[in-house]
């Protein structure tokens, strides 16, 4: 009896789920116009939703082969999935269109370059890009794209150039973007051992930012490169001119340097120097405490670390220098009461 109870059970179960499932099939469901399709493509990309914004951009353009911003927008989110080949057939075909506005056709061959660059065809890519330039309009948008296109293949020179027409377009004083390109110039013929044409960049880019310390820098290396320690020197302490902030990045480089030619003096000269335009430059109390202590100058290395801690009660380097200027004093209590204050420090974290 039990067994025949569980069979109309899950007989009027199945039933049950036939009878929803006809009612759902047989409701008649509202057809979305092209229009909503497309608004609904335009509501998932605001949130983020690219999946269900890719398959209503593809009903919006199956539906309204005139929609050429959905197509614009369709190929944007092919070249984001990694799919750039068939961005490049659907801007290819829309580009053979002769009914476009002006707008429209600008808009489809900035869509079409950028897919030939994702595809490394960077003389298809160039070729579209000079023709936009035709269009008074978008002469800046073009060279825009002609830099990101000449950065790819690292033609740098190109690349500056027509980054100097885009910011002619756009009526920029700002030259910081041109110090970039030639100091991105200057790292590549670096890499190669070029090391004074990579420095001709760097100066250029300096040029263009007299406060690019990086610039200011690799040059300093370049000549370390070469073997040229005293020219490198030189070069990394004019970090005190262009950014005082940044010349902890070249402590070590200078020190090591110096050292190696015996030059001690030089190195404390270049830490005052470094204080006098920023006192605060921890770094440069810390190189002063530790030359301090070399000379033999105990109290005065030990005012050093105090001034830093001052300023930093918790700078972990000033506390373990303090530690270990205590243990080679052999002053164990207050190499013992530094060690309890970093425990504590360290503890906080």
């Amino acid at each position: 009896m039990l067994d025949v109870l569980v069979w109309i059970l899950v007989i009027a179960v199945l039933a049950l789920i036939g009878v929803v499932f006809y009612i759902y099939k047989s409701t008649p469901r509202v057809k979305l116009t092209p229009h909503e399709t497309y608004l609904e493509a335009l509501k998932a990309l605001l949130n983020n939703d690219k999946g269900k914004a890719l398959l209503r951009l593809k009903e919006t353009v199956m539906a309204d082969t005139n929609n050429i911003d959905a197509y614009l927008r369709l190929t944007s989110l092919l070249r984001e999935k990694g799919n750039a080949r068939r961005a490049l057939q659907v801007d290819a075909d829309l580009n053979l269109r002769q009914n476009l506005s002006q707008y429209e056709r600008a808009e489809v061959m900035l869509s079409l370059a950028e897919d030939y660059m994702l595809l490394s065809q960077y003389d298809a890519a160039e070729k579209v890009l000079q023709e936009l330039k035709k269009f008074p309009e978008r002469r800046a948008a073009a060279a825009s794209k002609l830099v990101k296109l000449f950065t790819r293949k690292k033609d740098w020179r190109k690349a500056v150039e027509y980054q100097e027409e885009y910011l002619k377009h756009q009526d920029i004083d700002d030259k910081s973007s041109l110090a970039e390109l030639k100091l991105k110039h200057g790292h590549e013929l670096k890499s190669n051992e070029k090391f004074h044409e990579a420095r001709v960049e760097y100066r250029s880019a300096l040029k263009y930012n007299p406060n690019l310390a990086e610039a200011v820098i690799a040059i300093g290396d370049s000549y370390e490169k070469e073997g040229k320690l005293e020219n490198a020197v030189k070069a990394w302490k004019k970090i005190i001119d262009v950014d005082a902030s940044k010349a902890g990045e070249v402590f070590n480089r200078i020190q090591k340097v110096l050292f190696d030619l015996g030059q001690y003096g030089e190195i404390e000269e270049f830490y005052n120097q470094v204080l006098e335009k920023d006192p605060k430059n921890l770094q440069s109390l810390l190189g002063l405490a530790s030359i301090s202590e070399k000379r033999g100058d105990g109290v005065v290395a030990e005012d050093y670390y105090n001034q830093v801690l001052e300023m930093n009660p918790e700078y972990m380097p000033a506390l373990l220098g303090l530690i270990r200027f205590y243990q080679r004093q052999q002053r164990t209590d207050d190499a013992a009461r530094v060690i309890n204050k970093t425990a504590q420090t360290l503890l906080k974290d």
